[in-house]
C-alpha cells in the first residue's frame, strides 16, 4: 500500500520520480507514497511538486530528536516513522537502559 523512496540523491530528477509515482496512484498500485533519509527542504520540494507525502521514515531517538523536522510533519499532517530507536550507542551505556533491563530480568543486549 505504501511507496517508501529511500534516500533522495541529489543527482536524482525529482520531477520525473513523482511524475512516476503519482502514474501508481493514479492506476491503483499504491496508495501512498513516503520519503526516508530526507530533510524538511527535500520534504517541502516534493510538497509543492505535487507529490502527496503520507509518511517520512528518518532515524529519531530520545538521544537524536529532530525537533524541526518533528513539528514539519505535524503541521503538513505527515506520519514521522522513526527507525534506529535505540540510537547509534550500545544499550548498556545509558543508564535508563541498564535500568530497564534489571526492572525486567533483561539483558541490555
Amino acid at each position: 500500500d505504501t511507496y517508501l523512496l529511500h534516500w533522495l540523491h541529489s543527482r536524482l530528477n525529482l520531477n520525473e520520480i513523482i511524475h512516476n509515482l503519482n502514474h501508481l496512484r493514479e492506476w491503483q498500485l499504491v496508495r501512498f507514497v513516503g520519503l526516508s533519509n530526507v530533510t524538511t527542504y527535500r520534504i517541502q520540494r516534493a510538497l509543492d511538486l505535487g507529490m502527496p507525502v503520507s509518511v517520512v521514515q528518518n532515524e529519531m531517538s530520545s538521544l537524536f530528536l529532530d525537533t524541526e523536522l518533528l513539528e514539519f510533519c505535524h503541521q503538513k499532517n505527515i506520519l514521522l516513522q522513526n527507525w534506529f530507536a535505540l540510537g547509534h550507542a550500545k544499550s548498556n551505556e545509558f543508564d535508563y537502559m541498564l535500568a530497564l533491563t534489571k526492572k525486567y530480568g533483561k539483558t541490555p543486549a
